[in-house]
């Protein structure tokens, strides 16, 4: 939930941080150089086109590295590519020079990382097998393959099919295509011109040693997920994400503009824009992933069968709000949802808790809900910096001073309105089954089709 600095009780979110800043040691430094400044040097330099860690890159256990510092935001991040220093492409590392000097990156530069390591660095997991490799071995560059410059495919079709390691993994499904770094993933997103709908899942991967997922909420939803996807339309895509560790997450998904994830696991529907960026609709996360009948709704764009869509209006003023609430008589369930706005740039929800729980709201609503309910989405400002004013007008009139919050009008004995707070969350299914029930059995008017905005 976000709150607003003027509810002394309410803590305030800020859902766009400047930086994230995360701490690495000095074995853990990271510099990223495109490919042409790498062929000039025969320095040791390990590449790592999508690998998220050290330890991935060089295909051996041992502590993860952090990911670089970076800056949040992706308005102009083609522009910004990392370059080595020249200093770092022409001389050969030492004993005295560990790595070196960390330059801040933004999330969505996508480029090759170079690992500029000394071969007396004791913390750097050379090999899985010390014994059989020296560390000048491992860490000498390998010359480009010559298949790696191809074009970065554009629909899942073109790109090599790596089923999800879980029991029901679908296998070579030409739909589904799953991916193991950040860089990888935002590729793709950005070259993605396939009019299908795209759904991206993130899991964690899974550990090298136990072959478990590094995070318990990721156990068993690769598997669900698969399984929900063979139901899905046949135009329907999945690409599967693999998060490489919390690091990863915090300094990259977390942060990306268009991605910004809440949590891992997470799904989502992604649209490309005409201006770079992507259109993030139907956002799940945690245990709404293993709701089978809510997955079946998704991916069936917003339909599931047995399930009668209600009206849903959209409102983002005040006036027409209480106009409408004046001529309410009370003789139909009325549901108010204050969520957050959107941004101009990808019509992002501002608010994450809105945007990762209004699906979960929206389909227990069309599921339990009577047949004559209406469903106002009142959107509070278009940005978070203007819902932190206190003079916003939604504030007082409803008591609302976090979104989401939900409020049922009814009319008291004497005629006066007054708004229900609704004190659950928003993404209990189990909850909202009961008060959308509740409300249902009081039905007397006819179907709300007939009522205008």
């Amino acid at each position: 939930m976000v709150a607003s600095t003027t509810s002394a009780a309410s803590a305030v979110v800020a859902v766009q941080p400047a930086m994230v800043v995360s701490t690495t040691s000095a074995a853990s430094a990271v510099v990223a150089a495109d490919a042409p400044s790498m062929a000039a040097t025969e320095t040791s330099v390990l590449v790592a086109t999508g690998a998220p860690s050290m330890a991935t890159a060089a295909g051996a256990g041992g502590d993860e590295a952090l990911p670089a510092p970076v800056v949040h935001g992706n308005t102009d991040a083609d522009k910004l590519p990392m370059r080595a220093t020249k200093a770092a492409e022409s001389a050969a590392p030492s004993a005295a020079t560990t790595v070196t000097p960390v330059e801040r990156m933004r999330p969505d530069v996508v480029n090759a990382t170079a690992f500029v390591l000394s071969e007396a660095d004791p913390t750097f997991p050379i090999s899985a097998n010390p014994s059989t490799a020296s560390p000048a071995v491992a860490l000498k560059r390998q010359k480009p393959d010559a298949s790696a410059a191809r074009a970065t495919p554009t629909t899942t079709e073109e790109l090599p099919v790596r089923a999800a390691a879980t029991p029901n993994a679908v296998k070579n499904d030409p739909r589904q295509i799953r991916l193991d770094s950040y860089q990888a993933a935002k590729r793709f997103l950005r070259s993605y011109n396939d009019s299908r709908p795209l759904y991206v899942f993130f899991t964690c991967a899974q550990d090298p040693e136990t072959g478990a997922p590094y995070l318990g909420a990721c156990t068993g939803v690769d598997a669900v997920i698969e399984n929900a996807f063979a139901r899905a339309p046949p135009s329907a895509q999945l690409l599967t994400v693999a998060v490489q560790s919390e690091a990863e997450y915090q300094s990259m998904y977390r942060f990306d503009d268009d991605l910004r994830l809440l949590e891992v696991p997470s799904m989502l529907q992604y649209t490309p824009l005409p201006n770079g960026h992507g259109k993030t609709t139907n956002c799940l996360y945690q245990d709404a992933l293993k709701n089978d009948e809510l997955l079946d709704y998704v991916f069936h764009n917003n339909t599931a069968p047995g399930l009668v869509p209600k009206a849903i209006q959209v409102m983002a003023q005040y006036a027409p709000l209480k106009k409408y609430l004046r001529a309410f008589d009370d003789d139909y369930p009325l549901y108010l949802l204050f969520v957050s706005g959107h941004l101009p740039s990808n019509d992002r929800a501002w608010c994450p808790y809105c945007r990762f729980r209004e699906t979960v709201f929206e389909y227990a609503y069309h599921k339990y809900a009577a047949p004559n309910s209406v469903l106002i989405k009142v959107e509070v400002s278009a940005s978070y910096d203007a819902w932190k004013d206190p003079a916003n007008e939604f504030k007082k009139p409803f008591e609302v001073h976090s979104v989401p919050a939900l409020r049922i009008p009814h009319r008291d004995l004497f005629e006066k309105l007054v708004y229900h707070n609704f004190y659950g969350s928003i993404d209990d299914i189990a909850v909202l089954k009961q008060m959308f029930e509740r409300d249902a059995s009081f039905v007397t008017t006819a179907p709300s089709a007939t009522r205008r905005i």
